[in-house]
């Protein structure tokens, strides 16, 4: 483990040795790391003490799949590639694009929430999570929500902990909404000069957005990491289209038509390359090659969706060389940076007031080991909705032992 040295591990395999794991480390006083794919250890502050790590990865079995109901109950170290394959099966989905499916757990997927193609249609990860099974701080195991998708009762904590890095509570059991698997994919490709192009082209299909899942603008570095073939072009939009295959192919028409011109010519990929470029967008920027732990700084840009051209040109003044993928329509920019020569702490400190001037705000997703930095640098400055925050949180875990440090919560 790259981010911190646990003074024990342990790895139970039945909700029983997760309570009991909780509550020896909180008579002991340790501090407990909960873990799951490992995909997403870079996300969040520095450790503030050694702990013990808390490895859910066995806790991975199917609870509960009703197919006709398209819910289905999973335990926390189910992989998102192994419920997709289950999900196949019953011709289901769960929409969204997690970075290394084969290693990243449901549970490591809600408690960290990562931005992924597909939120301009679908919606985020935590829009499909209808129940959780927690056990939190003091060692008390609770439910959350429940498993069916229309249902109001009581607060709705679901929404608490998904993206509350494990600091609220032990994510124990997952209850997700799924989708019918759409009849057909197809992917279109066009290469630009500007982003303003982009944004232009955006312009012309949006209001044909139920189709579109995905719109995003490669830009710098990305380009040549997800599509090969257009290295050469600075940008390229690429929009992915969900549905039946007659509507899918009547929208392909449309997009490339109104997309060609003289200076302009639109493409449609082919099978292969289709199931390779939304893998790759999945991935970016953690994919296989691309992404250096001990090198990059990832950092995720939001803003109003009016702003996200000006986010990433923002962005790209910070640095010339970063790898940008811009998610248009969520006001959303993801950018791997290197900053070889400056620290990043304080090119941190540009790249957010860069953000800020347009309106967004920034977050890290991942930095080198050696940076170690604090939740202040990871998330920005406290924020007033912060406070009531961490008023749950000292209701939930009373010591503080969850993931000390990773998240909003204490001293910076």
């Amino acid at each position: 483990m790259r981010w911190f040295d646990p003074v024990e591990t342990l790895a139970p395999t039945d909700v029983t040795g997760v309570v009991s794991a909780v509550r020896d480390a909180r008579e002991r006083g340790l501090v407990v790391y909960p873990t799951g794919g490992g995909t997403a250890l870079g996300f969040g502050g520095w450790p503030s003490a050694k702990g013990l790590e808390l490895s859910l990865a066995g806790l991975d079995k199917i609870v509960d799949y009703p197919a006709r109901d398209l819910t289905i109950t999973v335990e926390p170290g189910l992989t998102l590639k192994s419920l997709g394959e289950m999900l196949a099966r019953e011709g289901q989905w769960l929409p969204v694009g997690i970075p290394n499916a084969d290693r990243a757990t449901v549970g490591g997927a809600v408690s960290s929430e990562p931005p992924y193609p597909g939120r301009l249609r679908f919606g985020s990860l935590r829009d499909y999570v209808l129940g959780l099974s927690i056990v939190d701080g003091r060692g008390v195991e609770f439910t959350a929500g429940g498993r069916v998708v229309k249902n109001a009762a009581g607060y709705n904590l679901c929404r608490l902990y998904s993206g509350s890095l494990g600091t609220m509570g032990v994510i124990t059991g997952v209850t997700l909404m799924v989708r019918p698997r759409p009849g057909a994919t197809a992917i279109v490709t066009c290469s630009l000069s500007t982003l303003e192009e982009g944004k232009a082209l955006f312009s012309t299909i949006r209001k044909d957005a139920a189709l579109l899942s995905t719109f995003a603008l490669l830009s710098g570095r990305a380009v040549a990491q997800v599509l090969p073939r257009a290295s050469a072009s600075p940008i390229v939009a690429v929009a992915i289209l969900d549905g039946l295959k007659e509507e899918v192919g009547w929208m392909v028409d449309r997009v490339i038509s109104s997309w060609r011109s003289d200076q302009r010519i639109p493409e449609l990929a082919d099978e292969a390359e289709r199931d390779l470029l939304r893998s790759r967008l999945s991935d970016f920027p953690f994919g296989p090659s691309v992404f250096d732990p001990e090198r990059d700084l990832v950092i995720e840009a939001n803003g109003p969706i009016a702003a996200t051209i000006e986010l990433t040109a923002r962005l790209r003044e910070t640095d010339a060389e970063a790898s940008l993928v811009t998610h248009c329509g969520c006001g959303t920019v993801v950018a791997c940076c290197r900053p070889e020569t400056e620290d990043p702490t304080s090119f941190l400190t540009r790249a957010r007031a860069a953000v800020s001037s347009v309106g967004g705000r920034l977050c890290v997703r991942s930095y080198p080991p050696g940076a170690r930095l604090n939740r202040d640098a990871v998330f920005g400055p406290v924020r007033e909705e912060w406070r009531l925050a961490q008023r749950l949180k000292d209701r939930f875990d009373p010591q503080d032992i969850l993931n000390r440090g990773r998240f909003i919560f204490g001293a910076p």
